[in-house]
């Protein structure tokens, strides 16, 4: 599972790996962004609504979150394990930060 990739040359990861990783109900997961208490401005630059289809076929919504606005909502996620998956983003984030600097073709990197 990647946990970072990449989306308009930016690295992001989505709601939807949080809520995996997390081992959060994707709607807390959803709630949990919403209730964001951060400015107007800043949850337009770090969360952006997108859509998913599930396996029923069904659509449904997701956001697409920037490293910033990841690391504000996961502030929020307490405990041993959530502390292990803090430090595994920020560790990727900063992998694939390399890469897109670097020059590395990452274009074909995207959330499995």
């Amino acid at each position: 599972m990647n946990l970072v990739f990449i989306e308009n040359n930016k690295t992001v990861t989505d709601s939807l790996t949080v809520s995996e990783v997390f081992g959060k109900d994707h709607d807390k997961v959803l709630r949990d962004i919403r209730e964001l208490e951060c400015s107007e401005e800043f949850s337009l630059a770090n969360f952006g609504e997108s859509t998913y289809i599930n396996d029923r076929g069904r659509l449904y919504p997701k956001y697409i979150i920037t490293e910033q606005g990841f690391t504000l909502l996961a502030m929020g996620y307490t405990g041993k394990e959530a502390m292990r998956f803090k430090e595994q983003y920020i560790a990727e984030f900063e992998r694939m930060r390399e890469q897109l600097n670097s020059g590395l073709d990452v274009s074909g990197l995207s959330p499995q």
